[in-house]
């Protein structure tokens, strides 16, 4: 997992790139979410938050007749709520400004994102219009936003459960 974060997404980019040209996804929403179905960071940082999680409440809940899937969702999930949202926020934030991915994987103007959009808003003759690109800024900057808040909350609230342990 550790060697995965060591390759930068720009050398990942041309394997990627032949297989879902092959199977004719380019110009589609599914391959700009497939090469971001896994993470690499996510599952070092969600295997350890698990790895936190004493043996003993596993243990317990066995005792309890849990299952596995059940250990899973109802213990050690809401145990590590706050290092996934934490990840979710940060996967959110970096995938919603991404630019080099759909410029690469679009060219229909219909599938392209947001970030993209405002980008290409510079006119090649007259020049950029700040005021158009200011305001197609505030449509790419008030999801995270709204997000991030949403996020927070989980996150404050979890610091202040952890210094009052």
């Amino acid at each position: 997992v550790i060697m995965c974060l060591i390759v930068p997404p720009q050398v990942r980019f041309v394997p990627i790139y032949i297989m879902l040209s092959r199977v004719n996804l380019i110009n589609t929403y599914f391959a700009l979410i497939l090469p971001y179905a896994t993470s690499a960071l996510g599952t070092f940082l969600i295997r350890q938050a698990f790895a936190e999680i004493s043996d003993d409440i596993v243990a317990a809940a066995r005792i309890d007749g849990a299952n596995t899937l059940q250990i899973i969702f109802r213990i050690m999930a809401p145990m590590a709520k706050p290092t996934i949202v934490a990840f979710s926020l940060f996967s959110i934030v970096y995938h919603w400004n991404e630019y080099f991915w759909p410029l690469v994987m679009t060219t229909d103007e219909t599938v392209r994102t947001l970030p993209l959009g405002v980008a290409l808003l510079r006119e090649q003759g007259t020049g950029a219009r700040w005021h158009i690109i200011m305001s197609g800024n505030m449509f790419v900057v008030i999801p995270v936003i709204i997000i991030f808040i949403f996020a927070s909350r989980v996150i404050i609230k979890s610091f202040t459960m952890t210094t009052l342990k």
